[in-house]
């Protein structure tokens, strides 16, 4: 292993980024003037959202009863009170909505409404018509539904008796048994763009609801060797771009939870995981990276930090920050 990688200087801009997004009258904007000099910051629900998960993952979530009372009720001005779903122009509904409940979560509070757009799928019966019924030519993006709309349920406990093991149980049959992925016999091609890579992106998100609740991941072995071939043979790039953010999460997640499970090539597992924290390093703690308009972007830096949380979990001796990082997908399956 080499020298132990030193973020403070990443969680410093983080902290000053918060203060940047801030929205005079309450709240946090995802965007500031910065990297959009045409609109006015106003406060919205990624930019609330992901505040909150980065307070939450940086340890600095406020302690003062008006402040949390301020963010619980910036995240519920988002949600209509007639069917319940949160709102956001840049993502559908059931992830809107699955995010901002999880991030309530995270301040000890729920919604204000009941979520009557899920009310179709709180049948234990309704699970499997749901799940088939699913875009699995786009695994990644379909993901956000067929997990959003089981985080959002089972946060606000609104699913029926028998609900659970029907997820699950659907997932235990779907999975392709030589990837570990979902779903079982459509994986895209290894080498396009996003091809097998955007399998490992949907996968991702069933495997922090298994983790979640206690249950293994399907084949994790074959999940251990998806994870390090797609390192090794996808375009995507993983922490070696000109963007950090979601793709270093997903794939930093599934193959240290399968690695832990499974045993399965460990000592390759973690060199990788490794070779992935340096990378990010030099993207993460780079300043010029900070004025980019990636940087300015708080969804997209929430899920950087994620990353980094993650790896510090698997590596904390390579993976350094001032206080330890609190990875959100150990408190509640959404991020």
């Amino acid at each position: 292993m080499s020298a132990a990688l030193d973020f403070a200087p990443f969680v410093s801009a983080l902290l000053d980024l918060l203060d940047e997004h801030r929205v005079e009258g309450g709240g946090f904007s995802r965007w500031s003037a910065r990297s959009r000099p045409h609109e006015r910051p106003a406060s919205n629900a990624y930019g609330v959202s992901n505040a909150v998960v980065m307070l939450h993952t940086l340890d600095r979530m406020p302690t003062a009863d008006a402040e949390r009372a301020e963010l619980i009720a910036q995240l519920r001005s988002f949600q209509d009170p007639v069917t319940g779903a949160f709102a956001d122009a840049t993502h559908s509904p059931v992830h809107t909505t699955a995010h901002l409940v999880a991030s309530l979560q995270l301040l000890d509070a729920r919604p204000a409404h009941p979520l009557r757009f899920l009310d179709d799928l709180r049948a234990p019966e309704a699970v499997a018509p749901f799940l088939d019924g699913l875009d699995w030519g786009d695994p990644w993006g379909s993901s956000h539904a067929g997990v959003g709309a089981a985080a959002a349920l089972v946060l606000t406990e609104q699913p029926r008796p028998g609900w659970l093991d029907a997820y699950f149980g659907w997932l235990e049959r779907s999975v392709d048994p030589g990837t570990g992925f979902w779903l079982r016999d459509r994986m895209l091609p290894l080498e396009d763009e996003p091809g097998r890579f955007a399998n490992l992106g949907g996968a991702f998100h069933y495997h922090f609801m298994l983790v979640h609740f206690g249950r293994p991941l399907p084949h994790a072995a074959a999940v251990v060797d998806s994870c390090l071939e797609l390192l090794d043979r996808s375009p995507v790039a993983i922490g070696d771009g000109e963007q950090v953010g979601f793709a270093e999460i997903d794939w930093a997640y599934s193959l240290h939870r399968a690695a832990l499970q499974s045993g399965h090539r460990m000592g390759e597992a973690r060199d990788a995981l490794a070779l992935v924290a340096r990378r990010l390093a030099e993207v993460l703690l780079d300043p010029a990276y900070h004025r980019t308009a990636a940087f300015d972007d708080l969804h997209a830096v929430g899920g950087a930090l994620s990353a980094v949380a993650e790896l510090q979990r698997a590596l904390p001796e390579l993976v350094r920050t001032p206080t330890p990082l609190r990875l959100v997908l150990d408190r509640r399956p959404f991020v």
